[in-house]
């Protein structure tokens, strides 16, 4: 496995320990600093004060809905959205495979 993988998986040791914004802060080096940002996915930072708030802050009201209910804050970010891209209308998604899936879905039924 390890042959047939080899030009996959990338030849680091460097263990993540403790991350705070861009840093990695390992007990037995210097710190060295994340330029990967998990592809694109951490670029505010790891550990961000006002995002850890943030979340800390729902997860103590409600740490997980779908759409089958209703969410007060829902309308806010469509707003928020179409006002800000100039659509009348979006549709979230939590992933990119559910954001093609609902786009191939549209392009069928409406062509």
């Amino acid at each position: 496995m390890a042959a047939v993988c080899r030009n996959r998986i990338p030849n680091v040791r460097q263990r993540l320990m403790e991350l705070e914004s861009e840093f990695n802060y390992h007990p037995e080096k210097d710190t060295s600093t994340d330029f990967l940002a998990a592809y694109s996915a951490v670029n505010q930072g790891h550990c961000h004060p006002k995002i850890i708030k943030a979340l800390q802050e729902q997860v103590e009201k409600l740490s997980l809905s779908s759409r089958a209910f209703y969410n007060d804050q829902f309308p806010i970010l469509t707003e928020h959205l179409t006002n800000m891209l100039g659509y009348e209308m979006v549709l979230p998604m939590n992933t990119g495979a559910e954001g093609v899936e609902t786009a191939l879905k549209i392009a069928k039924k409406w062509s």
